[in-house]
């Protein structure tokens, strides 16, 4: 009768990004039987410029100088994401330069996932995102004291920009005609100096208890308790708005919610 196999186990090995691995699997002793099954290496997939695996920083595929002396001491970064995308990072000390009708990054428009505006960066010059449609959100490091002159004119991608307390002047039309998006000021009260039409067609909100997001529209609570309809999204020609969110009867419609 046949012998069988003379199965040795062996241990496996995890893939990684470069190497390759394999699962636990047997080699007989008698003759060249084998589960082995080789699995690829995976090659680094990037998100926001690290390796969502291994944690490896990638290259910048695209820089420019904001610096308002050209000097690099403000730059912008460019990493391009597995999907295509791309994360852009604002990083260095001092303001960013000030831009007279477009973004610098028009060429990449309906391209960019997140946006991260660092530590240490103090002002965000006029017209830097105007125009700029984005897949992802946008974050603000506690260094930023002010947003310059239609800064984010027609912006539009996520639905709510947080400012941080930190910031205390927000220039003339800074979010003019940011339409489906709300503003949130993360402050006690509203900066010191505001520009006119700063959110001509936004709206915002001081320190609200809540901020609610549906598919097609934005409630916040405010700091009195209050529940509103702060925006309506979509482009639907009906829409039937939330009665209640979060327990809290909805009683309050947003200057700008439609």
């Amino acid at each position: 009768p046949a012998l069988g196999h003379d199965e040795i186990p062996h241990e496996g090995r995890e893939v990684t990004c470069l190497e390759i691995g394999w699962d636990a699997y047997v080699t007989c002793s008698r003759c060249d039987h084998t589960t082995y099954v080789e699995i690829p290496a995976t090659g680094h997939i990037f998100q926001d410029k690290l390796c969502v695996s291994c944690g490896l920083e990638q290259p910048a595929s695209k820089q420019w100088d904001l610096s308002t002396g050209a000097d690099g001491s403000v730059m912008a970064y460019a990493y391009t994401n597995a999907d295509g995308t791309y994360f852009l990072e604002i990083t260095g000390n001092g303001a960013t330069k000030n831009y007279t009708s477009s973004s610098p990054f028009k060429s990449l428009n309906q391209k960019i996932g997140n946006i991260c505006i660092r530590d240490g960066v103090t002002d965000i010059g006029n017209y830097l995102f105007a125009n700029l449609t984005i897949k992802g959100d946008i974050t603000f490091a506690d260094s930023v004291v002010s947003i310059g002159r239609n800064a984010f004119r027609y912006f539009a991608g996520p639905k709510i920009i947080a400012l941080p307390e930190s910031i205390t002047t927000i220039g003339n039309n800074a979010f003019y005609y940011a339409t489906n998006l709300v503003v949130i000021l993360q402050g006690e009260k509203q900066p010191s100096s505001l520009g006119s039409n700063w959110d001509y067609y936004c709206g915002h909100y001081v320190n609200p208890q809540q901020v609610i997001t549906t598919e097609d529209a934005i409630y916040v609570i405010d700091q009195n308790g209050k529940a509103w309809l702060a925006k309506y999204c979509a482009d639907e020609s009906e829409f039937v708005a939330e009665t209640v969110v979060s327990g809290i009867p909805v009683t309050g419609i947003g200057a700008y919610a439609f």
